[in-house]
C-alpha cells in the first residue's frame, strides 16, 4: 500500500529497508514504506535481506508499524496551572527519572515525549493528586523509527 503522505526526508540515516513485496506484514510495514517512497538522490541504503521471508505464522522480528503516533514535546508549560509544591515535587520526580541532561532536552524541545513516556509524566500527576491532563508545548505525528 503506497501512501502519500509518507515524506522520505524524515527517514533517518541507517535505517533499514524492506525490498519483500511477498512478506505477508508488507502492507504496514514502516520498513517498506520507506523502500516505496525512495527518492532519486539516495544512492545507499541499509536493506533486511531480501532472502528473508517470516513464516506464514510468524511476526516479523524487523516489523515496525507504518501508523504514526502523537508526540508531545516541551514542558514549559507542564507546571503552569499546578500548586507551586505539587510542581516542584513533580518536577523533582522527573528530573530523577529522565536525569537533568534528559530533562532539559524534553525543555528545549530537543527530545519528543513518546506515548509511553507521556503515560510516566500522567502517571506521576495522578501519584502527586494531580487529576488534570499535563500540558505539553504541542504535539506532533511521527514514527517509531527504532
Amino acid at each position: 500500500m503506497l501512501t502519500t503522505e509518507f515524506d522520505y526526508n524524515s527517514v533517518p540515516r541507517g535505517f533499514a529497508h524492506c525490498l519483500n513485496e511477498q512478506c505477508p506484514q508488507s502492507a504496514d510495514c514502516l520498513r517498506r514504506q520507506a523502500a516505496l517512497h525512495i527518492t532519486a538522490n539516495c544512492q545507499f541504503i541499509k536493506i533486511v535481506s531480501p532472502s528473508y521471508t517470516p513464516a506464514a505464522d510468524e511476526k516479523c522480528p524487523y516489523y515496525k508499524s507504518d501508523k504514526p503516533i502523537r508526540f508531545a514535546f516541551g514542558v514549559r508549560h507542564l507546571y503552569d496551572d499546578l500548586p507551586h509544591k505539587v510542581a516542584m515535587d513533580i518536577k523533582q520526580t522527573i528530573l530523577y527519572h529522565y536525569g537533568r541532561s534528559g530533562y532539559y532536552r524534553y525543555y528545549r524541545k530537543e527530545s519528543l515525549f513518546n506515548l509511553q513516556d507521556q503515560a510516566y509524566i500522567r502517571q506521576v500527576f495522578r501519584k502527586y493528586g494531580v487529576t488534570s491532563e499535563p500540558v505539553y508545548d504541542g504535539f506532533v505525528n511521527g514514527y517509531i523509527w527504532w
